[in-house]
C-alpha cells in the first residue's frame, strides 16, 4: 500500500491488527508480524535467520521455538521510502530454510519473492518514493492510501475560516481608487509579445466585470495563467483581497460558474476549491532554503499541514501570486519540476508552477508591475489583464492640468509678455446681466460703451460668472448655449478663463466632467481643411488622445466658444448639412454649426462669447441664455484707478482729467481701456506734462503708441541713453520701420479677417520678429502653455482695438506721405482728388462692413487727420496741407448720411463717435432726438429703424401685453422684424395685414416654441397665409413651450 507522509498508512495497518486481534477479521490468519524499515535498518550488517527475527519480535527464548512453517504469518513491513537495505532481488542467493543465517539483504528479498515462508502474507507500507524498490512482478496487489472527501472537504472549509478572518475584519473593503479604476482584458490580434518592451500589442480591450471572469476560456483555448499588471497602488492587492472576500462568502463554489479545468482533469462538479494567496515579498524571504510544493504549502498554511492531501489534483486550486515586481526571485531557471513533493528552490518550484510541470490543473493568477513583466516567460501567459486609471479619469486629470497651466498665470494688463499674475487674485469680478435672446443689442459696441449710463432703468437680473451655465432659481430646464456678449476688452475672455481654472482646480463646476476651450482665431486656421470633432479636441487637448471615450453623450461637457467676433468661418445655419458623428471629417465651419444647433453632442453645454456685432450670427431659438458683460460702473472705476496707483495724489489727478474727458470716462467702462488709460496718464503725470493729457480715443492710442516706443528704448539699452524722454526721441530708425511695418500687418491682416499671424506673414511685410519683440504692449507671440497645439509660432496684436489704431495710421501714414489710397481696390494713387475724398471713401467702406468690423477702424483715420495729432507723429506722419478745409468737407458728408436712409442705422451711430473724433459736437443733441424723437414717420423707417423701434419698446415702461401691427404699418416685412414685440404680448392682432406664410414660419419659430413666449391670442384673420403657412403654425402649436390658447 502506498501513500503520501501522513495520510495514514500505518494508521490503516494498526486498525487492521485491532481487528484481527479482536476476531473480527482475517481469521484464517495466526500470527502478525509488524516490522518498520527504519528499524530493520540497524540490523543490515547482522546475519541472522528469518526465525532469530520473529523469536525477537515475539520474544521468545530458545527453549519455546514454535515451528512457524505451521502458522499462518501476515508479515506488516511499514515505511519502505525509509529502507536503507540494497534490496538486490536479482544477485541474492535463494533462500528457503527459516534456520538458516543470511544477510538482512537476503532475508528481505527471499521473503517478498515467496522463497522463504511462502505461505505467509506480505503487506508493504510505502510513499510513493520507495515503490521503486521492489520489482512491480513481485507486488500482487498495489493499493493506496488516500483522504476521503470528508478531508478533503474539511479542507477547504478552514482555509475559508482562515480567509475569512483575514478578509472581512471590515465589512466593506475599499480603496481610494476604486471609483477611478477599472479592470480590463487586454486583446491582441496575434497574441504575440513584442519583444522590445514585453507589451502585448494592444487592439482592443474588455471591460471585467467579475474577478472570476478573468478565467473564463477562449474559443479555442482554456485559460491556465493570468496576468494582472498594473501601477504601483492602483490597487492590484486590492482586487486580491476583494476577490478572496468574494470566495469566502460565496455559498457555492464561486469559481466553478465561471472557470472551466483542464479537459483531460477528473476533476468532477463537487471538486472542492481552494485558493492559495501566496505573496511574493513573502516568498522572497525564503528563496535561500529548498522545499517542495507541499512543504512551501504547510509552511504558510497550517490547514494544509493538518489536513494532509494525497493529491492537489482532485482539488480545483487556484494559485496567486501577488506582487511579481518585489519578489527578487530569478523565474528563468531551466530546472524541470513535476513532482509537489520534491524539494527544490523557490523560485524552480514557482517557475515549474507557472509552466504547468507542476499541478497543470492547477490555475493562476499573477499581479505586477508593467515594468517586471520580463521576469515571466511570455509563451506561459494565456491572458494579461491591467488594473488602470480609468483612461477618461486620466484624460481628465492631464485636460485640468494643462487648462491650470494656461489660466493659472495671465499677463498683467495686456501685455502678454511680461511679468505675469496670478489670474485668481487679478480677477475682479464683473458685472454680467441675463437677458432674453430678443433683447441682443446688434449695434457696434463703441456706442453701446457709450450709452451704457444711460440705458433706460429697468429690471435686470445679474449673475455671477460661475452661475453662467446653471438654471436659473426655481426653473428645471437645463442650459445648453449660452451667449455672453460685451465689447472688447470688456472681460469676456477673462470671465471664461476663470471658469475653466475654477472648475480644473475643483473649487467649482464640479458636476462638468471635461471642458474645452475652442478659440474661433484658433479655428480660422483650420478652415481650408477637414476635422472629425473628436481630431478638433485631439489637435486643442493632446492628453484626450488616450480617453477612450466611446459615447460622448456619457459625459458633462462644456465646449468654451470664445470670440466669435473673430470667427472667419461661413456659419451659415440655414444651408449647412446636418452633421451627427463626431469621428467623421468635414469642415470646421460644419462642426461648429451642428455643435451650436445640437445635432453634434447635443447634451454638452456651449458657451459662446462675442462682441455685440457678430452675435447675430447665431439664430436665435439655438441660444438658450444670453449674458452680457457691463464691465465696470461708475464706483469701479474710480476703485480700479485707486487701487492702481498706489499715490493718491497721482490716482486723484489722472482720476479727475478722466472725469472731465467725458468720451474717455465712457470708454473706461472697459477694463482693458482702464488699463492703457492708466499707463498713459501714469506717463503724463511722470513727465510733469498733465496739461497735455489726451482728451480723444485717437488722442490717447498715439499716446499709448508713443509709450511703447520710449520702453522700446528703454529695453534697447545704451543706444539711446543720449536721447530725452521727449516725443520726438520716439522715432529712431528702428522704431519707425518696427511701427510701420506692424501697421502693414495690421491693415493687411484686417483686410482678411485675419486676427493670428505666422512668421511667414510677418516677413512678408518686412517685420524683424527679434525688434518687434521689445514692443510687447502691442505685440506679442501667442503660447498656449503645455498644449504642444502650435508646430510653428503665431503672433497677434494684443488688443483688437490695437490693431484697428495701427491699421489706420499705415492707411493714414500712406495717404499722407506716399499720396497713395489703400481703401480702393485696387489701391489708387489719389493725385489731384481732394482730400476728403480719401476720408470719404473710408465712410462708406465702413457703412458697407456687414458687422462694423470698421468702425474703430473709422474713428481712428478721422482721428489722425487732426492736425493736433499729426503734430505728435510728425516725423512719421507728412503734415496735411489744408486739413481744416478737409475736416470741414469730411464732417460735412458724414452729417449727409447721417441724415439719409441706410440700411442698417446702428452703423448710423458709429458717424457721431466719428464727429466727436473730428471735435464736431453740433449733432449730439441730433442724435438723442434721432433716438427719442415721437414725431418720427412709420413710413419712412428703414429696417434698421423697425430694429431700433423693437428695442425701445421692450426696453420702454410701456404695456406691450396687445400688440396692434397697424398701429406701426400693416407690412409683412415690419412683423418679422418686431416679432420680439410680439413674443413678450399676451395678445397680437394681425389681421388685414397682407401677411403670407413667411408671417406664419417667423412666428413658429420666433414666438411659438420659445420658452419665454407670452403670447396666448393671435387673431391672424384675413391673411392670405397659404397650407404652407397653417402648417407652419400648426408645428408651432405642437411645442411644449406653446403657450397659445386662442387662435383665429
Amino acid at each position: 500500500m502506498k501513500g503520501v507522509a501522513g495520510i495514514g498508512k500505518t494508521f490503516q495497518t494498526k486498525m487492521f491488527m485491532v481487528d484481527w486481534a479482536k476476531g473480527n477479521s482475517n481469521k484464517d490468519i495466526d500470527l502478525i508480524v509488524s516490522f518498520h524499515f527504519s528499524k530493520l535498518n540497524s540490523r543490515r550488517d547482522q546475519d541472522q535467520s528469518m526465525e532469530d527475527l520473529l523469536n525477537d519480535f515475539f520474544n521468545i527464548n530458545q527453549l519455546e521455538v514454535p515451528d512457524y512453517d505451521k502458522y499462518k504469518i501476515a508479515f506488516v513491513l511499514d515505511g519502505l521510502e525509509k529502507c536503507e537495505i540494497n534490496l538486490d532481488f536479482v544477485k541474492n542467493k535463494d533462500l528457503t530454510d527459516i534456520q538458516e543465517k543470511a544477510s538482512m539483504d537476503v532475508l528481505l528479498t527471499n521473503l517478498i519473492k515467496g522463497k522463504l515462508l511462502p505461505s505467509a502474507y506480505l503487506w508493504i507500507i510505502s510513499q510513493p518514493s520507495g515503490v521503486d524498490k521492489i520489482p512491480p512482478q513481485y507486488i500482487h496487489k498495489v493499493t493506496e492510501c488516500q483522504e476521503t472527501l470528508k478531508r478533503r472537504q474539511r479542507l477547504a472549509a478552514n482555509l475559508r475560516t482562515r480567509f475569512c478572518e483575514k478578509y472581512t475584519q471590515v465589512e466593506d473593503i475599499d480603496h481610494p481608487n476604486q471609483k477611478n479604476t477599472e479592470h480590463i482584458i487586454k486583446r491582441n490580434s496575434t497574441g504575440e509579445v513584442n519583444d522590445k518592451n514585453k507589451n502585448v500589442q494592444t487592439e482592443s480591450v474588455t471591460k471585467v466585470n467579475a474577478i472570476s471572469d478573468i478565467f473564463k476560456d477562449k474559443k479555442d483555448q482554456t485559460i491556465r495563467t493570468v496576468l494582472t499588471i498594473g501601477e504601483a497602488d492602483i490597487g492590484k492587492s486590492f482586487h486580491v483581497q476583494k476577490f478572496m472576500k468574494e470566495w469566502v462568502k460565496s455559498k457555492d463554489k464561486l469559481l466553478q460558474k465561471h472557470v472551466t479545468w483542464t479537459k483531460d482533469s477528473v476533476l468532477g462538479k463537487d471538486a472542492e476549491e481552494l485558493i492559495f494567496p501566496l505573496n511574493f515579498s513573502k516568498l522572497k524571504e525564503k528563496k535561500k532554503k529548498k522545499f517542495s510544493l507541499v512543504g512551501l504549502l504547510n509552511n504558510f498554511f497550517e490547514e494544509t499541514q493538518e489536513s494532509v492531501i494525497s493529491d492537489y489534483a482532485k482539488f480545483k486550486v487556484l494559485f496567486i501570486l501577488d506582487g511579481l515586481d518585489a519578489s527578487e526571485l530569478s523565474l528563468d531557471k531551466g530546472d524541470i519540476l513535476t513532482d509537489v513533493r520534491e524539494p527544490a528552490s523557490v523560485d524552480v518550484l514557482l517557475i515549474n508552477l507557472i509552466k504547468g510541470n507542476l499541478l497543470p490543473t492547477a490555475k493562476f493568477w499573477i499581479t505586477t508591475r508593467p515594468s517586471s513583466l520580463e521576469l515571466l516567460p511570455v509563451d506561459s501567459i494565456d491572458r494579461m489583464t491591467e488594473i488602470r486609471e480609468k483612461p477618461d479619469v486620466v484624460s481628465q486629470r492631464k485636460l485640468k492640468s494643462q487648462l491650470k497651466e494656461q489660466f493659472t498665470l495671465v499677463s498683467e494688463g495686456i501685455d502678454r509678455q511680461k511679468t505675469s499674475a496670478f489670474l485668481n487674485e487679478i480677477y475682479t469680478d464683473l458685472y454680467i446681466i441675463e437677458g432674453e435672446r430678443g433683447e441682443v443689442n446688434v449695434q457696434h459696441e463703441s456706442r453701446q460703451v457709450q450709452e451704457a449710463k444711460f440705458k433706460p432703468v429697468r429690471e435686470e437680473t445679474p449673475i455671477k460668472y460661475h452661475d453662467i451655465l446653471n438654471p436659473a432659481s426655481g426653473q428645471n430646464k437645463p442650459i445648453r448655449t449660452v451667449l455672453t456678449i460685451g465689447v472688447a476688452g470688456i472681460g469676456k475672455t477673462f470671465a471664461s478663463m476663470k471658469y475653466m481654472l475654477d472648475w480644473a482646480e475643483g473649487t467649482a463646476n464640479k458636476n462638468i466632467y471635461y471642458t474645452f476651450s475652442l478659440p474661433f482665431r484658433e479655428l480660422n486656421l483650420r478652415k481650408d481643411g477637414e476635422h472629425s470633432f473628436e481630431e478638433l479636441i485631439h489637435q486643442f487637448f493632446p492628453v484626450m488622445k488616450t480617453s477612450e471615450i466611446n459615447n460622448y453623450d456619457n459625459y458633462e461637457i462644456l465646449i468654451v466658444l470664445d470670440g466669435l467676433d473673430e470667427c472667419r468661418l461661413d456659419l451659415n445655419f440655414s444651408e449647412s448639412m446636418d452633421w451627427t458623428d463626431v469621428r467623421k471629417a468635414t469642415s470646421v465651419n460644419v462642426l461648429l454649426i451642428n455643435l451650436i444647433k445640437g445635432n453634434l453632442l447635443p447634451k454638452a453645454q456651449i458657451w459662446i462669447t462675442s462682441r455685440p456685432a457678430a452675435s447675430n450670427i447665431i439664430p436665435a431659438g439655438k441660444v438658450d441664455r444670453v449674458t452680457e458683460v457691463r464691465g465696470f460702473n461708475d464706483e469701479q472705476k474710480e476703485e480700479y484707478f485707486r487701487k492702481r496707483f498706489s499715490e493718491k495724489h497721482v490716482a486723484e489727478k489722472i482720476l479727475s482729467h478722466v472725469k472731465k474727458s467725458r468720451s474717455l470716462y465712457i470708454m473706461c467702462h472697459i477694463p482693458v481701456f482702464c488699463w492703457i488709460t492708466s499707463k498713459v496718464l501714469e506717463d503724463f503725470v511722470n513727465r510733469n506734462q498733465e496739461e497735455g493729457m489726451p482728451k480723444t480715443l485717437t488722442d490717447m492710442y498715439i499716446h499709448f503708441l508713443l509709450l511703447q516706443c520710449r520702453q522700446a528704448n528703454v529695453k534697447y539699452g545704451g543706444e539711446e541713453t543720449s536721447e530725452s524722454f521727449e516725443t520726438d526721441s520716439c522715432w529712431n530708425t528702428r522704431n519707425k520701420d518696427t511701427v510701420l511695418s506692424l501697421g502693414k500687418l495690421a491693415f493687411e491682416e484686417l483686410q482678411k479677417g485675419n486676427l493670428l499671424f505666422t512668421e511667414e506673414n510677418l516677413i512678408e511685410c518686412g517685420i524683424d520678429i527679434e525688434k518687434t519683440a521689445v514692443f510687447s504692449g502691442l505685440f506679442t507671440q501667442v503660447i498656449r502653455e503645455g498644449c504642444g497645439l502650435y508646430q510653428k509660432s503665431f503672433f497677434c496684436f494684443v488688443h483688437l482695438s490695437i490693431q484697428e489704431f495701427l491699421a489706420a495710421f499705415y492707411v493714414s501714414h500712406r495717404f499722407n506721405n506716399e499720396g497713395e489710397n489703400l481703401l480702393t481696390k485696387p489701391a489708387s494713387v489719389v493725385g489731384d482728388l481732394p482730400a476728403s475724398s480719401f476720408y470719404k471713401t473710408a465712410v462708406d467702406k465702413a457703412l458697407d462692413s456687414e458687422n462694423g468690423d470698421w468702425d474703430l477702424f473709422l474713428r481712428f483715420l478721422l482721428g489722425l487727420s487732426l492736425e493736433t495729432n499729426q503734430n505728435l507723429l510728425q516725423e512719421l506722419l507728412k503734415k496735411a496741407e489744408n486739413s481744416g478745409e478737409t475736416n470741414k468737407e469730411t464732417i460735412k458728408y458724414i452729417k449727409g448720411k447721417i441724415s439719409e436712409e441706410i440700411s442698417d442705422a446702428d452703423k448710423n451711430l458709429n458717424l457721431f463717435h466719428c464727429l466727436n473724433e473730428l471735435n464736431d459736437h453740433s449733432l449730439v443733441k441730433e442724435v438723442k432726438k434721432y433716438l427719442q424723437s415721437e414725431t418720427l414717420a412709420f413710413e419712412n423707417f428703414t429696417t434698421s429703424q423697425w430694429s431700433a423701434l423693437t428695442f425701445v419698446l421692450l426696453m420702454s415702461d410701456e404695456n406691450l401685453d396687445v400688440f396692434d401691427l397697424k398701429t406701426y404699418l400693416t407690412s409683412e416685412k415690419v412683423l418679422l422684424g418686431m416679432l420680439p414685440v410680439v413674443k413678450v404680448s399676451k395678445t397680437t392682432l394681425l389681421s388685414w395685414c397682407e401677411l403670407s406664410e413667411e408671417s406664419c414660419k417667423g412666428l413658429r419659430s420666433s414666438v411659438l416654441t420659445s420658452a419665454s413666449s407670452n403670447l396666448t391670442k393671435l387673431d391672424l384673420s384675413h391673411n392670405d397665409l397659404l397650407d404652407s403657412g397653417v402648417e407652419a403654425l400648426a408645428n408651432g402649436l405642437r411645442s411644449l413651450h406653446c403657450k397659445l390658447e386662442i387662435l383665429k
